[in-house]
């Protein structure tokens, strides 16, 4: 399920079930008590489909006071089967104890989080988005 793989003396590069590769922590942060730095992660993702040109017919609707009137907005109402790489902005925060990863993109999502002395996840990371 995890795995831990040495890359420096200084940083550890973990793989989550062998697709995520976290970047280890910059040589500039290297004696930092405490690291925070962006690097971009590629992860599987399954993105929206292309919206459909007619939206669902919504008139009166009145699901939470909506007035179902959708145009001149896209309509997406599907997610691909398939899931492509897709990279996206990673927010890496480490000290002596945690290994954090943040997704800012997805609503600061906290996606990975590691007892950096165990090498132990905190809670259990999708590989896919």
């Amino acid at each position: 399920m995890h795995s831990c793989l040495v890359s420096h003396p200084l940083s550890i590069t973990f793989v989550i079930e062998g697709d995520l590769r976290l970047p280890a922590r910059p040589t500039r942060l290297a004696g930092a008590d405490v690291a925070v730095w962006s690097e971009p992660v590629v992860l599987p993702t399954y993105l929206p489909d292309l919206p459909d040109r007619f939206p669902a017919y919504l008139d009166r609707r009145v699901y939470q006071g909506s007035s179902g009137r959708v145009f001149p907005l896209p309509f997406h109402d599907r997610i691909s089967e398939t899931p492509v790489d897709h990279t996206w902005v990673g927010l890496h925060l480490e000290n002596e104890y945690l290994r954090v990863l943040v997704l800012p993109e997805l609503g600061g999502r906290i996606h990975y989080a590691v007892d950096r002395r165990t090498g132990y996840p905190l809670f259990s990371a999708n590989p896919v988005i």
